[in-house]
């Protein structure tokens, strides 16, 4: 929730692809919920395609993943709820996906990675909110995306072995420099978890 009666989510014009940050022509939306049928405001106008929004613990600025032309990457923006500009954060030739705050003045997000033999895998990576001090904390053959900020300051994440062979997805935890990374959940085989996931008041 932005504020206590405003809801962001994403619109997708066309059917989503199965990727986590492909959506061709989805826009970013703000409603309030009461009157959903009137509220409607497009937040991304300016963009070919943006999602993944995620709001700042002090309701102020926005986290999303856009497409500012139809043939760019994927990058993270931050948006000023209050005047509604967008600031680019991240300008690698590499798609992002799945950006979350963290404390202070920081954010984590997934990364694609170059091939170098194992296949196309995804890292986590940090840095500061003006696009600074950049850090990958996240090394093994894996699909890692983002999926929460726990409250005791772990992130959540989803993994998928790429390298040497195939592995089922599950939750992992690790601290935000990428240590103690340990088994969160696994479900039954075949199953695959929600890219979002949302941790109850009693934790």
């Amino acid at each position: 929730h932005a504020t206590a009666t405003t809801e962001i989510y994403t619109l997708s014009l066309h059917d989503a692809l199965p990727i986590c940050h492909n959506f061709p022509r989805a826009q970013i939306a703000a409603i309030y919920p009461e009157k959903s049928d009137e509220s409607e405001i497009i937040l991304t106008t300016g963009f070919y395609s943006a999602c993944s929004p995620q709001i700042s613990y002090d309701a102020k600025h926005l986290l999303f993943v856009a497409q500012k032309n139809e043939e760019d990457t994927w990058q993270i923006w931050d948006m000023d709820l209050k005047k509604k500009t967008s600031n680019k954060i991240s300008n690698f030739k590499e798609s992002c996906s799945g950006p979350a705050y963290l404390p202070g003045d920081r954010l984590v997000f997934s990364r694609e990675m170059p091939d170098t033999g194992t296949g196309m895998v995804h890292a986590l990576f940090t840095m500061n909110l003006d696009g600074s001090n950049l850090q990958q904390i996240t090394f093994h053959p894996h699909f890692d995306y983002v999926s929460t900020i726990l409250r005791d300051g772990r992130i959540l994440m989803l993994s998928k072995q790429i390298f040497p062979k195939q592995g089922e997805m599950k939750y992992l935890a690790t601290r935000p420099n990428g240590t103690k990374a340990e088994l969160f959940y696994n479900g039954v085989s075949g199953s695959v978890p929600g890219y979002q996931a949302h941790e109850t008041t009693n934790g």
